[in-house]
């Protein structure tokens, strides 16, 4: 049903199908909550940034999931969760920082945080995907030594794991 809710890019439907399995105690694996989570970072790419549906900004909600998913669920997040979060962060902040240039430094330092908290974890480490993500929001604010430090971090990065 939240894979259906992906297709047809219906926000309002997952998260009514998630306020509705959380009231039921319906269990939740780490791939609803990915899907769920990837639902929020296509609205917010579709430049949705609030829902009816919870009256809240998309991208608090998708943090309260991922809240949700670690603290009630007991699910540890794997990389794909954590590339979704980086995409909805860095997506809402290239939405926010075309009306306010200077917020788009705090998604900066919540992206690099992430990052880091991938690596504390046994079965998540960042990958190309992470990196190239972060990289486009340097690429947005033209942040060309940003985005030079970015792409050495994922070489360095992404060697150090392979034989």
């Amino acid at each position: 049903m939240l894979r259906q809710c992906i297709a047809d890019n219906d926000i309002e439907r997952g998260i009514q199908l998630y306020q509705e399995f959380k009231a039921s105690k319906i269990p939740m694996n780490v791939v609803m909550f990915n899907w769920l989570l990837e639902l929020c970072a296509s609205a917010i790419e579709r430049g949705r940034l609030t829902s009816p549906a919870t009256a809240e900004p998309i991208p608090e909600f998708a943090r309260r999931v991922f809240s949700d998913m670690r603290d009630y669920a007991e699910i540890l997040p794997n990389t794909i969760t954590y590339n979704i979060l980086l995409k909805i962060h860095t997506r809402e902040a290239i939405a926010t920082a075309k009306q306010n240039p200077e917020l788009s430094d705090t998604a900066e330092n919540t992206c690099r945080y992430l990052i880091a908290e991938m690596r504390s974890l046994p079965d998540t480490k960042p990958d190309a995907i992470t990196y190239s993500t972060l990289l486009e929001l340097y690429v947005f604010r033209r942040d060309l030594a940003g985005a030079i430090s970015i792409v050495n971090e994922a070489v360095l990065s992404l060697h150090a794991g392979s034989p």
